[in-house]
């Protein structure tokens, strides 16, 4: 095979990550979903207190298919595309860490390879797919958000990454 068919071939790595929008149904549905593995287990005997366990997992599967029919409009999963290696080394070099960065991190042990106050925002951007009407500044703009905690960011962060420096693998 030759590298023009490779190249047809050859699709670039994609990652999802869906975040909650809505912290109250959030909530909810981990709550719904840590007592529905609590009555699964105790579903999973035998006597009285399993049949009614099953009876009461009936119940929650219900209320649990219910609270996901709003998944749709209460989340939202961002798709990222892995860049190319020459630009991904190219937005690195663009954000690469202070002086200040780079000897409080040395002083502690560390290193750094980008900086951590613009890299991430940046590679968010170059790699975002899903939603396609998120500007550069709008991404900047989430992390000054208090509607965006760090988890949120760093889940975000880590999946823009995961597409660029990641690969599947077969056995």
């Amino acid at each position: 095979m030759g590298y023009a068919e490779l190249r047809n071939r050859k699709t670039a790595r994609t990652v999802d990550v869906t975040v909650v929008l809505d912290d109250e149904w959030g909530r909810s549905l981990e709550d719904m979903q840590r007592r529905v593995r609590q009555v699964e287990r105790d579903a999973s005997g035998v006597g009285p207190a399993a049949t009614a366990a099953r009876e009461e997992l009936d119940e929650l599967s219900a209320d649990l298919d219910k609270l996901l029919v709003e998944k749709d409009e209460k989340t939202v999963t961002f798709r990222f595309k892995a860049l190319s290696r020459d630009r991904y080394e190219r937005l690195l070099a663009a954000h690469q860490p202070t002086r200040a960065q780079r000897a409080q991190t040395t002083a502690m042990g560390g290193f750094l390879q980008w900086n951590p106050d613009s890299f991430p925002p940046a590679l968010i951007a170059a790699c975002l797919v899903e939603p396609d009407d998120l500007s550069p500044e709008d991404v900047q703009s989430m992390f000054t958000d208090d509607a965006w905690n760090q988890a949120e960011l760093e889940s975000l962060f880590s999946a823009a990454l995961q597409a660029c420096i990641n690969r599947h693998t077969v056995q």
